[in-house]
């Protein structure tokens, strides 16, 4: 049922694809270095810290593992 209606959302959804352009144009202007110094700051200052609720902890980790995810995927797609 959910990939029915975000099949049906996609053409929708491609009209505002030109929005991401200058977001992606910005990180692609990045250092290469900054994505890694974003991880480790976000592990130290959000997983670390015992202050923030273990929802927040759970879900900030799973985001950097999704994001890990993708760049190993995005490197092996460039051999």
């Amino acid at each position: 049922m959910y990939a029915e209606t975000a099949y049906h959302l996609h053409p929708f959804l491609e009209y505002f694809e030109h929005l991401t352009y200058p977001f992606l144009g910005f990180i692609g202007t990045l250092p290469s270095w900054i994505l890694m110094a974003y991880f480790f700051t976000a592990y130290l200052g959000v997983v670390r810290k015992k202050e923030w609720p273990h929802f927040f902890h759970f879900h900030v980790v799973m985001g950097m593992l999704l994001e890990i995810a993708l760049q190993v995927i995005g490197q092996i797609s460039r051999w």
